[in-house]
């Protein structure tokens, strides 16, 4: 699934708990973001070597799923440093921000995905590199994945308000954290089915 669940996790600690109003508790949020972003990685990278293993023999599951958490961990920290950096900063205006319409933070959304795939991927691609001879691919197939899964996330936090019931919140999470996971495991399955392990070499590994 992806970055999805702590992402959405982490929206809601926000709604719950509040802003943070020191410099402590803003790096300490960053930093249970980010280690989250690393956990999940790793749960997913465990996964994904799962499946992987029953097409690419030669693969070292281990290695995948610390490539999946350092690929997590690096994206999770490029992806906080702005909002951090900005809690940080002085701000001497007390008139509220502007509202943001919908469609710029889908916009938006996409283009953290197209940048935050790549980085996603590339500690994957370096694993797999070796053992597929178009692995390359692996990286812009992650673009393209979470070019569509971002969006999906972005929904969560659009519908979570501060007086929705604890349940109520935990099935947004549970549908939205599915939907996500199908829109980019669908791409990243097809892509390995069809592009980066052909018929031919997945019968080969198959059967090695």
């Amino acid at each position: 699934m992806g970055l999805g669940g702590a992402f959405i996790i982490g929206f809601v600690a926000v709604s719950l708990w509040g802003e943070p109003t020191d410099t402590a508790s803003t790096l300490l949020m960053a930093a249970l973001a980010i280690l989250l972003g690393a956990l999940e990685g790793a749960i997913v990278g465990l996964t994904q070597g799962w499946v992987l293993k029953r097409r690419l023999s030669t693969i070292a599951v281990g290695r995948w799923v610390l490539a999946t958490a350092i690929g997590a961990f690096l994206a999770w920290t490029l992806g906080m440093l702005p909002s951090t950096i900005m809690s940080l900063s002085p701000d001497n205006s007390t008139a509220p921000p502007p509202e943001i319409p919908d469609y710029v933070n889908y916009l938006m959304a996409i283009g953290l995905g197209a940048v935050a795939g790549p980085i996603l991927a590339f500690a994957q691609w370096l694993a797999l590199r070796r053992l597929a001879a178009r692995a390359w691919l692996w990286i812009p197939v992650n673009a393209a994945a979470w070019m569509v899964g971002m969006p999906i996330i972005f929904v969560g936090p659009g519908i979570i308000q501060e007086d929705t019931p604890v349940l109520t919140i935990g099935l947004i999470i549970l549908v939205i954290v599915a939907l996500d996971g199908a829109a980019v495991g669908a791409i990243h399955g097809y892509a390995l089915i069809r592009f980066l392990l052909p018929a031919p070499l997945m019968k080969q590994q198959v059967n090695q």
